[in-house]
């Protein structure tokens, strides 16, 4: 019976720990990659492009990892995850200053804000700062 609840929840999923350990992996090799970045670049905007790709490819890797059955958190987490990536992207291609350019940050801040909030409710520690 004790070793009923290490199981998985379902045939082929995982549970939320063994979710959550894997996806604190993906994010902590993420924040190591994205210090590297930002020493390496030669601009700002350089170190923020690099680390964007990096956190996009990140993004790929949670996504592929398993979610636990009948649970929306993680795909919703990934959503804003997903979302504050975007942005991200979206505010590096428009003119610094500009109007426009201070609502997509804006954006971008709620969005990630969003993501993190979701990732220090479920457990996601390391993913709460990435």
């Amino acid at each position: 019976v004790a070793v009923g609840g290490c199981r998985s929840t379902k045939a082929g999923g995982i549970t939320k720990a063994q979710y959550v350990a894997r996806a604190n992996a993906v994010c902590v090799a993420l924040e190591a990659r994205a210090q590297a970045l930002g020493k390496q670049a030669n601009t700002f905007k350089q170190a923020i492009e690099e680390i964007t790709v990096a956190r996009q490819q990140a993004n790929v890797q949670l996504q592929a990892i398993p979610k636990p059955a009948s649970d929306p958190r993680p795909s919703e987490w990934l959503h804003w995850r997903e979302l504050a990536t975007a942005d991200t992207k979206k505010a590096l291609q428009l003119k610094p200053g500009a109007a426009t350019s201070q609502a997509e940050a804006v954006t971008e801040h709620t969005d990630l804000e969003k993501a993190r909030a979701l990732a220090r409710a479920y457990g996601l520690t390391a993913c709460a700062r990435s």
